[in-house]
């Protein structure tokens, strides 16, 4: 598949041209330490990308078909939780 049939990952708060839905390999959902949510999203290219977690970066990435999941650390654990959308 090349470029041209792809669609433009366009971000909230990115300013990076180049990046694609597709190439999307995977999405968590994260809180920082005044619980603001934020999104970490995995590329196939092993690069990585954290945005906020806007009305239009939750939609976008929600109905991607890609899956969203939550890490939560419990006792020492870490456990993936998948959201529901």
């Amino acid at each position: 598949m090349n470029n041209f049939n792809k669609t433009d990952l366009k971000l909230d708060g990115l300013e990076i041209n180049g990046l694609y839905l597709e190439d999307v390999f995977s999405v968590w959902e994260h809180f920082d330490k005044n619980a603001n949510k934020y999104f970490t999203v995995f590329m196939i290219n092993n690069s990585r990308i954290t945005v906020p977690a806007t009305e239009a970066n939750a939609a976008l990435l929600y109905e991607s078909g890609h899956p969203v999941s939550e890490f939560v650390v419990n006792d020492g654990v870490v456990d993936e939780l998948e959201v529901a959308t």
